[in-house]
């Protein structure tokens, strides 16, 4: 199955931030944004930040992410959005110590 959109990469958690990387592809006929937010382990939002949108691809996008509590964040959520409309294409949450990012 070829997938013509994305946004594929890794999660890094660290003390008090998070760094979320990879490649993000959008198309000519659909450009493409990724959203992650921190949270504490009980939801507490942390911070959310954006990549700048792309319409071609792939190209490497970072977010960066403060999580300035004792021990840093426990969940991380990454979303690929459709710029035009801001859209949930599909999304992923993650806790701290898992290897893989759960799709939703």
């Amino acid at each position: 199955m070829i997938i013509a959109t994305y946004y594929s990469g890794t999660i890094d958690f660290y003390s008090r931030s998070v760094v979320v990387a990879g490649s993000l592809r959008g198309l000519s006929t659909g450009c493409r944004r990724g959203w992650a937010s921190a949270e504490t382990a009980s939801g507490t939002v942390l911070d959310y930040n954006t990549t700048s949108p792309t319409c071609t691809g792939p190209v490497h996008r970072e977010i960066p992410l403060e999580a300035d509590v004792a021990g840093g964040a426990g969940v991380v959520q990454v979303w690929l959005i459709d710029e035009a409309n801001n859209r949930l294409l599909v999304g992923c949450t993650i806790n701290r110590g898992q290897d893989q990012c759960v799709i939703f």
